[in-house]
This record gives structure tokens, C-alpha cells and sequence, in this order.
């Protein structure tokens, strides 16, 4: 399943596909080894869902959401004992994916928290 990054969920893991966003933030994942082919595995989400902490090519990182949500991967771990019931049935909703433009993105990001079913 192609996803943005920040869906993935703790210990989930995937490989990258591709990277949006605008050139500068573009360019600052692509300088911390976050590039297509590589493999990405979700640590552990903050409480408010900032930061996130990355585990790639063996050192911890952390990213905004809002930068996550620039990296599509193809999720290969989906550890299905972790979901507690509201998760992973919001996909259908997003799959427009990095076609939204940033307002929508924006607006997703900030209802995320409060839309879980």
C-alpha cells in the first residue's frame, strides 16, 4: 500500500517511493538520507503527532508532520496487532495522496487529531 510517511504507524515500516514538497524542504530530507529506494521504519509518534521519529539507514531522526506527509512510501509492515480499533480505517479518505493541494494538506493535518473515528 502506497502511503505518505506520516501514516505509518509505530514500528511500521516501508520503502520510499518518492519526494514532494517545495524545493528547500525537499532538499532537506533528501540532505538527511531520506531519497527514493531507501528503508524507513516509524519509531514512535509524540503525543500531539510532532515529532515523529524515523528510523533510516540505521540513525534516528525527527520530522515534522508536515514533512512526513512529503514522503510516499510503499508501507511493507503492517504489524496488525498495534491497531486499536481506530486505526487503519481512515486511508480511504486520503487517497487522493500528494495529488491534494498544500491548503487541503494543511487542513488535514490539523483535523487529523480530532477525526479519528
Amino acid at each position: 500500500m502506497v502511503v505518505s510517511l506520516k501514516e505509518l504507524r509505530p514500528s511500521e515500516s516501508g520503502v520510499i517511493k518518492s519526494i514532494g514538497g517545495s524545493g528547500p524542504i525537499r532538499r532537506r530530507l533528501m540532505d538527511m538520507g531520506i531519497t527514493p529506494g531507501a528503508n524507513i521504519t516509524m519509531r514512535k509518534v509524540a503525543p500531539l503527532g510532532d515529532p515523529l521519529e524515523i528510523n533510516i539507514r540505521g540513525y534516528e531522526l525527527s520530522l515534522r508532520k508536515a514533512e512526513a506527509a512529503q514522503v510516499i512510501v510503499e508501507s511493507t509492515g503492517h504489524h496488525h496487532h498495534h491497531h486499536h480499533g481506530s486505526f487503519g480505517h481512515g486511508w480511504g479518505r486520503r487517497s487522493h495522496g500528494h495529488c491534494a493541494n498544500r491548503e487541503e494538506n494543511e487542513a488535514l493535518y490539523l483535523t487529523d487529531l480530532k477525526k479519528q473515528p
